[in-house]
């Protein structure tokens, strides 16, 4: 039986964003084994078929002696599943995953689903993390690229694979997020929905909200608030009634259901779920002209582009949205759901990964 290794940093991102990834390899006979942190999400991928392996990751912390802990659990788990192929999900994985993976000669797919802020200005540490990319991801059969800037980034600092492989990111179950109507409401909900940092553009959000307080609008925030320094605004601006914060759900498609156009402010995308999400639900997209945003919306057509980091650029877009027909956002609307239909359909992405493992391995492989 043909065995591969899925290296994560979380069960909620895998089971959200690949479980049909997981169930396909699972109908192609692939014994599926997964590394990660336990998790709410864990016993679902085990009812997939998977085999879990409980292994700590550090998500942002830059403690070597972590991640050298990282790197010896990887060693000792990769020799004793022997994978007939590795796969990759995020930056710790993707670097000691695929040092490991290089070392023990086991062939290996990184999947680059966004670089984030490491790479947008020169610093040592910039230099260091490209000198560990450079060497963990040189005899990675593929490098999974989600957006062409990201893929531009790698090239430039001379970081590649035995091969580069564009696709339109995770995709969406169609089945999972279906067409809802919009709601005929006298006021025009908007929503963000992400983690409430600065980088995924909520002071523009709020700047917004706070701009078009006594308009017939109302601004709607999911997501935990990841950055404390934003934590008194966003406070502030509920209790002042310039939004409404809603916390952190892990099931955010009754909002979605709820509101007329969703937001998506972000300054660096991989390619962003929450547009896909809402996309195929049919809601109408606003967002920041970015890689893994501009390629979910066509202007003007499902939604409107901004200039990032921007908030007169987005208030103008927004303001744009106001001024729409009834008729008009309900053609945006249709126009969403057809624009996912068309590229971002999860069923075709599943294929994708199925081709390259098959590929990659090559023919039927005895137990």
């Amino acid at each position: 039986m043909k065995k591969i290794l899925i290296l994560a940093n979380s069960d909620i991102g895998l089971y959200n964003f690949r479980k049909e990834i997981i169930q396909g390899f699972v109908e192609e006979n692939y014994e599926v084994h997964i590394s990660l942190p336990n998790g709410p999400h864990v016993k679902k991928l085990i009812d997939l078929g998977c085999i879990f392996h409980e292994t700590s990751v550090d998500r942002r912390g830059v403690n070597p002696l972590i991640d050298l802990k990282l790197i010896i659990n990887y060693i000792k788990l990769i020799r004793n599943i022997q994978p007939n192929l590795v796969l990759t999900y995020t930056i710790k994985p993707n670097l000691y995953g695929g040092l490991v993976s290089r070392i023990l000669n086991i062939k290996y797919i990184a999947n680059i689903t966004g670089i984030g802020t490491v790479f947008q200005k020169e610093s040592f540490l910039k230099k260091i993390i490209v000198i560990l990319y450079q060497f963990s991801l040189k005899n990675a059969e593929t490098l999974i690229f989600q957006n062409t800037d990201n893929l531009s980034v790698f090239k430039n600092n001379k970081i590649k694979g035995k091969n580069a492989t564009l696709v339109p990111g995770s995709g969406v179950n169609l089945l999972d997020f279906p067409y809802t109507n919009l709601r005929n409401n006298e006021e025009v909900n908007f929503l963000f929905v992400g983690r409430i940092m600065v980088e995924k553009g909520i002071n523009e959000f709020l700047y917004v909200a706070k701009e078009m307080q006594y308009e017939k609008v109302k601004f709607h925030v999911v997501g935990e608030i990841e950055d404390p320094n934003l934590k008194k605004i966003v406070y502030q601006y509920n209790t002042e009634k310039i939004i409404d914060y809603h916390g952190f759900h892990k099931d955010v498609k009754k909002y979605i259901e709820k509101c007329d156009c969703l937001i998506n402010p972000s300054y660096h995308e991989g390619m962003s779920n929450v547009l896909l999400e809402a996309g195929s639900m049919g809601r109408p997209l606003i967002a920041s002209n970015i890689s893994g945003c501009k390629e979910i919306i066509d202007d003007s057509i499902n939604g409107y582009l901004f200039d990032v980091k921007d908030g007169e650029s987005l208030l103008k877009v927004v303001k744009k949205f106001t001024e729409l027909t009834n008729d008009e956002i309900k053609k945006m609307s249709k126009a969403s759901r057809k624009k996912i239909e068309a590229e971002f359909n999860r069923n075709n992405i599943t294929e994708l990964y199925i081709n390259f493992a098959n590929n990659i391995i090559g023919g039927n492989i005895n137990a």
